[in-house]
Formats: structure tokens, sequence, C-alpha cells
């Protein structure tokens, strides 16, 4: 299970013309290093092997919009 504990966040808006902008966005979430604990104890798992482990993880969110009004 992820568990978010900071976002940092930069966007930037730009008018190219009286009827059209560009948006860019981009944001990092922080979130806990999730920990992998399985079993062969558990009926889930019986058909395979145990798995005991950890890894780093972290969301990186790059947007782009284009606007233009009619």
């Amino acid at each position: 299970m992820f568990v978010l504990t900071a976002v940092v966040a930069l966007g930037l808006g730009y008018k190219v013309s009286e009827r059209m902008t560009l948006d860019f966005a981009y944001a990092h979430l922080f979130v806990s290093d999730p920990q992998i604990a399985k079993s062969v104890t558990n009926s889930e798992d019986a058909t395979r092997s145990g798995l005991i482990g950890s890894y780093d993880a972290h969301v990186n969110i790059v947007s782009a919009q284009l606007n233009y009004r009619f």
C-alpha cells in the first residue's frame, strides 16, 4: 500500500494569441516505499513461494494542454 507523504507541483501558462493558450504542469508525488511480505502459510500464496522485500516508489506527472476558443 502506498502512503502519500508530500506533493510538489509547478505550472506555467502561455497566451499564444487572443484565442489560444498553452498550459504546462509538472507534479512529483513523494510516497512511502512499499513493503512486500507474501508468506507460503497464506492460502492465497500456497501454490507459489514466499516473497519478502521492498522497493523504491515515486510518481512524476507531466501534462500539457492546448486551449483554443472559437
